[in-house]
């Protein structure tokens, strides 16, 4: 019995967490399977969350947890269901597959037509900055003077 119940322990999948299965590996039936293979991924329970991938150089040293955000969802037009508020919750401080990865909290609007769930593609904006009208002219006449004093001949 001990055999048979190592044998079964053995030959059972198993899921690290409990939740609803979020995308599954492509195997025919009777296929061979390697011990350790990734079959599916698992979504735990709990609030909603966003995950986006930027470019380092858009990333890197200006998304900061606690920024605000905008999710505008690929399948639900923006100008008609509007957008989705979030807050940036995590940075990964490294570069994977030429992304940093970004976690947002998602604040899901009460009375919502969006049927909020995982996997909905979406487009993130953080709000990295706020400035002023005259700081913008002021950094733009900067960098002007700034290109001027470069192109110019040394007498």
């Amino acid at each position: 019995i001990h055999v048979l119940e190592e044998r079964i322990d053995k030959d059972s999948i198993k899921s690290p967490v409990s939740g609803t299965v979020g995308e599954v590996a492509p195997i025919n039936v009777g296929a061979f399977v390697q011990p350790g293979a990734r079959l599916f991924s698992v979504v735990p329970g709990g609030e909603l969350k966003a995950v986006a991938e930027f470019v380092p150089a858009d990333a890197l040293g200006r998304v900061k947890p606690g920024q605000t955000a905008r999710l505008r969802l690929t399948g639900f037009p923006w100008m008609q269901y509007g957008t989705v508020a979030a807050t940036v919750t995590r940075v990964g401080g490294e570069v994977r597959d030429g992304h940093v990865r970004v976690e947002l909290a998602v604040v899901v609007p009460v009375g919502s037509p969006i049927p909020m769930q995982h996997g909905l593609p979406a487009t993130c904006e953080v709000d990295v900055e706020q400035v002023t009208p005259l700081k913008l002219v002021m950094r733009t006449v900067g960098a002007s003077l700034g290109r001027s004093a470069k192109n110019e001949a040394p007498r």
